[in-house]
């Protein structure tokens, strides 16, 4: 039987196309399967994007039809408990694959064994979930979101006549979102071509978790570029206002 790589990552502005590329090859090999639905995709709720119920489902749809794929999309919104419960009514009917947007990383990746420990296949799509049994994670560029990011801030500071000069205040996600890490280089990265280090200033830049607002504090310190555990941010902020 053929079997995807044992961790492949595929990266592009279509994620959800490119997840269906992956779902395709896993069940090729499943063609004479008669399960009343052969893929589970799982979005994870409808008021952190309008992309989940706008664009990722249809999307998903049309792409599943076409391949000739039976399916179930499911939104489990922003409820792990739905959402597992969700992914055992697609084992019930037979499904193999589960194209998988976490909502938390323990419930993922029970999820994702739930599939993969009984011969089938997991794919992670948008959110990396870390321990989990997946075989693709697909994703976006998050290298040139950051370097976005800091453009669009460099060049407001600029309208704003703050920069150089300028204070930056970094506001991170949660630090069990695995794609922050990209998001920070992309940052540092911009910031490091356009910014003069003496004659600008950087805050401290760090993790918060949902909810809760950080201590902006101003520094001409340069902050540490090695790698952190913190990830992707589910939103990001970053603050500017001119030198005093």
């Amino acid at each position: 039987m053929w079997k995807l790589p044992s961790k492949t990552l595929a990266i592009g502005g279509v994620g959800s196309m490119l997840a269906v590329a992956a779902v395709a090859g896993a069940t090729a090999a499943m063609a004479s399967h008669t399960a009343s639905v052969q893929v589970c995709v799982l979005l994870p709720d409808t008021k952190s994007s309008v992309r989940w119920v706008q664009f990722d489902a249809p999307d998903f749809a049309t792409a599943l039809k076409k391949a000739g794929v039976t399916y179930s999309i499911n939104n489990a919104l922003n409820d792990p408990t739905k959402q597992k419960a969700q992914a055992q009514a697609c084992l019930a009917a037979g499904a193999k694959v589960v194209v998988e947007t976490a909502l938390d990383n323990g419930s993922a990746a029970a999820i994702e064994k739930l599939f993969t420990s009984s011969g089938g296949y997991a794919i992670d799509y948008d959110r990396q979930v870390i321990g989990g049994s997946a075989s693709v994670y697909v994703t976006f560029d998050g290298k040139l979101v950051g370097e976005a990011q800091a453009n669009g801030i460099i060049a407001g500071m600029k309208s704003a006549k703050s920069y150089p000069g300028g204070t930056v205040a970094e506001l991170w996600g949660g630090p069990t979102d695995q794609n922050a890490f990209w998001f920070k280089s992309g940052n540092d990265l911009s910031s490091t071509r356009s910014s003069p280090p003496a004659r600008s200033r950087r805050a401290r830049r760090r993790s918060s978790p949902t909810g809760t607002r950080p201590t902006r504090r101003r520094s001409t310190s340069r902050t540490s570029s090695r790698p952190t555990t913190t990830s992707r941010a589910c939103w990001r902020r970053m603050t500017t206002s001119p030198a005093r």
